[in-house]
Parts: structure tokens; C-alpha cells; sequence
């Protein structure tokens, strides 16, 4: 990707962004299962983000993902750090508007 291509792209998203809804961002950080906002978001082997303890729970009792129902690989998740660090700036974000 050239830098110009790179400058057009971020510009695109930050304006995307300003015109996200707030029912947009809350279902982008919240867990696919229980529809509540993350804390501890994983990552398992469909691709898709999860409460831990959420998808945890739902391994007790399945090896298929509740996304698409497909067997998984493995029930291995890992931390999604990403996601994490949204939550963290959309933290910060309210404690300086206030």
C-alpha cells in the first residue's frame, strides 16, 4: 500500500468512525454470546471475540463455535488485545470528558 493510498484509508475511517452509532460500537465491543459488553475479550479459532468466561463455559459443553456452528480445531483462545485496547481508550475517552 502506498502512503497515499495509507493517508485515504485512515482518513476513511476516522470519518467512518464519527458517524458510527453508539449501538454500532457497543455491539462491535460486546461478546457474541452473552451480548454484554467485553472485559477479558479472547479470540478462539473461528476468528470471532469473546468474553473469556463466556466462551469458557461454552466449551464445557460443545467444541463447536456458536458462530457458526463448525467444530473448532481447538478450544485454545488468546487474549484479543485489540479489542482490549478500544475498551481502554473508550475508558480514558469518558474520564476526560467528565
Amino acid at each position: 500500500m502506498t502512503y497515499e493510498e495509507q493517508a485515504s484509508y485512515e482518513k476513511h475511517i476516522k470519518q467512518c468512525s464519527q458517524q458510527m452509532s453508539r449501538q454500532d460500537l457497543t455491539e462491535s465491543i460486546s461478546c457474541c454470546i452473552s451480548k454484554q459488553i467485553l472485559r477479558d475479550p479472547v479470540v478462539a479459532a473461528d476468528g470471532f471475540t469473546y468474553e473469556r468466561e463466556q466462551i469458557l463455559h461454552w466449551f464445557q459443553h460443545s467444541n463447536r463455535s456458536p458462530m457458526t456452528n463448525e467444530e473448532l480445531d481447538t478450544l485454545e483462545v488468546k487474549p484479543n488485545f485489540a479489542i482490549r485496547a478500544i475498551l481502554s481508550a473508550l475508558i480514558k475517552s469518558n474520564k476526560k470528558s467528565k
